[in-house]
């Protein structure tokens, strides 16, 4: 399944691809030097570990990165959140295109950040703060995409306003993914305002 891209990206991938440079951070070593030595290459600060984190799921995604990165956990997470929002297809047509896409865009999202963890966990004396961030980032994108709304118990960052902003969208997420679940067991549930239900499959050209 081909995933949608973000407004924009298409086209900032073909006018960038001349001149994107891989990241020097991700696999680091693994052309030039054996696994073993991967670990003094260079210690990990915070922002290092969010860019591996990053540029793993957007590897995922088939997304190029982007010329700038956030260097906190909550921008990171921020960032992540609304690349998956706008990777989603728009409309509530088809809710199995849906759900397949929402599907796909989290498993390659959490093969990434599971890659993340491995690669970061080559390194020898990693910093706590690095790794603190990394598994704080991932705590953030997962319950903010999650089934439930996020709660102020799960931490302060729920209440930051680059949440508060995301909070319409998220909980838009929430919506359409329930009524593609319940459409996809019952087709004659009643279809939104301005919702263009698809025909039947044996009426479809």
């Amino acid at each position: 399944m081909q995933i949608g891209r973000p407004p924009g990206i298409d086209a900032a991938r073909s006018a960038e691809a001349a001149t994107l440079v891989p990241n020097p951070l991700l696999r680091q070593g693994q052309s030039t030097a054996p696994a073993a030595d991967l670990v003094d290459i260079r210690p990990l600060s915070i922002a290092a570990v969010l860019q591996i984190l990053i540029g793993e799921v957007l590897e995922g995604w088939s997304l190029p990165l982007p010329a700038s990165r956030p260097d906190a956990p909550l921008g990171a997470a921020v960032f992540l959140v609304q690349t998956f929002l706008q990777a989603l297809p728009e409309g509530e047509a088809d809710p199995q295109a849906l759900l397949g896409a929402h599907d796909a865009l989290l498993a390659a999202l959490v093969r990434g950040m599971d890659s993340a963890q491995e690669i970061v966990a080559a390194w020898r004396n990693v910093p706590r703060e690095s790794q603190d961030a990394l598994r704080q980032a991932r705590v953030m994108v997962l319950a903010a995409i999650g089934e439930e709304r996020s709660d102020p118990r799960q931490g302060a960052w729920v209440m930051r306003p680059e949440w508060l902003e995301l909070a319409p969208r998220l909980e838009e997420l929430r919506r359409r993914r329930r009524r593609a679940r319940r459409r996809l067991l019952d087709p004659d549930l009643p279809w939104p305002a301005g919702g263009e239900k698809p025909p039947p499959a044996d009426q479809a050209p």
